[in-house]
């Protein structure tokens, strides 16, 4: 059920191949300059990527990523709520999968996001009220859903 599976990824350059995910894995992006380097970004989109989105994806395992961008793959399942836990978060594009279930009502602690794409999946239920509580947020797709 990870998105990494046996499926051949479009761009999977130097993934797994090397143990530095800051040494030029495709869609990762780093901040070189703090002590010992840290994820910003994961940029996957139209990457044919396959399966759910894991639980592991949560704050502890990337304590400074900004930008989580995964849209036009084919991932399933629902929306895990760890991702609610990204402190630093200022974009989250899910946009053009297969997603199920309900927006998590923790992602109103996502208190840095300016843009939320998640549109184009099959989300059922309401926006959690607190989204609109969300003072930075400045874009939300959530159509044809």
């Amino acid at each position: 059920d990870a998105i990494l599976g046996d499926h051949p990824w479009s761009n999977s350059f130097a993934w797994l191949i090397t143990p530095d995910y800051c040494d030029n894995w495709f869609g990762v992006i780093c901040d070189e300059e703090e002590i010992r380097p840290v994820v910003k970004s994961l940029m996957l989109d139209g990457n044919i990527l396959e399966g759910t989105l894991p639980q592991e994806l949560h704050e502890k395992a990337f304590p400074n990523l900004e930008y989580i961008s995964l849209s036009n793959n084919t991932l399933r399942g629902t929306v895990p709520s760890s991702i609610g836990t990204f402190y630093h978060l200022k974009l989250l594009s899910l946009r053009e999968n297969q997603l199920t279930g309900s927006i998590p009502a923790e992602f109103s602690a996502l208190v840095n996001l300016e843009a939320l794409y998640m549109d184009r999946n099959a989300l059922t239920g309401s926006i959690p009220i607190d989204i609109g509580k969300m003072n930075k947020l400045k874009e939300v797709s959530i159509y044809k859903n």
